[in-house]
Formats: C-alpha cells, sequence, structure tokens
C-alpha cells in the first residue's frame, strides 16, 4: 500500500513501487535500498542499519526534494519494507520542503505512517550531531 507522508510524498515497499510503476507513470520513484528487487527511477544504495554513506544519503533525500518540486504528481520512496530508509530519506526531505526540524518531520510523518520505524543508525544520518 502506497502511504501519503506529506505533500507530494509517498512511501511504500517495493511491491506496491512496481505496481506505481507499471500502472502508467503518474509517481515518481525513488529507490533506497540495495535488496529491493525493482529499481525505481533512481536508485540510491542503503542498507538498513549501520554502514550507510552520508553524502548517498544526502544525494538520496536532494533527489526527492527536486522530485517533489517538479511537475511530478506525486514522489514515492521505497525501499524493501517501506518502513526505515524510506522513512528516514522522507523525513529528511519533508524537513528540508518545508523548513521544519528533523523531529517536527519526524512526528508528522509518524502521524500518518505508524508503520515507520527508522534504524538507529540511519536516525544518526538525520541528526548527525548526536
Amino acid at each position: 500500500m502506497m502511504r501519503h507522508l506529506n505533500g507530494k510524498i509517498y512511501i511504500s515497499g517495493w511491491d506496491t513501487a512496481s505496481k506505481a510503476m507499471n500502472s502508467g507513470g503518474l509517481t515518481y520513484v525513488v529507490t533506497v535500498a540495495t535488496d529491493s528487487p525493482i529499481t525505481g527511477h533512481q536508485m540510491f544504495h542503503l542498507v538498513d542499519g549501520p554502514g550507510n554513506d552520508p553524502e548517498v544519503f544526502k544525494m538520496a533525500v536532494d533527489a526527492v526534494v527536486k522530485a517533489a518540486q517538479s511537475d511530478e504528481k506525486a514522489v514515492l520512496v521505497h525501499c524493501v519494507s517501506g518502513r526505515s530508509r524510506s522513512a528516514a530519506v522522507c523525513v529528511a526531505a519533508i524537513a528540508k520542503l518545508n523548513n521544519i526540524s528533523i523531529c517536527e518531520a519526524y512526528d508528522r510523518c509518524i502521524a500518518t505512517d505508524d508503520k515507520i520505524r527508522i534504524h538507529p543508525a540511519l536516525g544518526k544520518l538525520l541528526l548527525p550531531d548526536v
């Protein structure tokens, strides 16, 4: 199921992303996983745990922001289950797009999708000074 987080940003697992890509293309799909069986319009290799390159994370966030600011009807960010990697990228993108804190963006996302469970290592990419 594709879940709406904020503005034009949606989140899902790979199965829903695959259906969205095959349905006619009203959605720009960003893949943020190394283990997804599908690749969206853009792909960023993130793992659900430690060892991610902060620059790759930043590039994924920037891609979502750029797509959300474009003429795309919606931006779907997915990993495998749509709970951790994609959520971390979405939280950072929503904070950037709305000029709000990471904590406020996280609260907004959790309020709309209670399945979000960001891995602590990805949380450190959101709050690098912690």
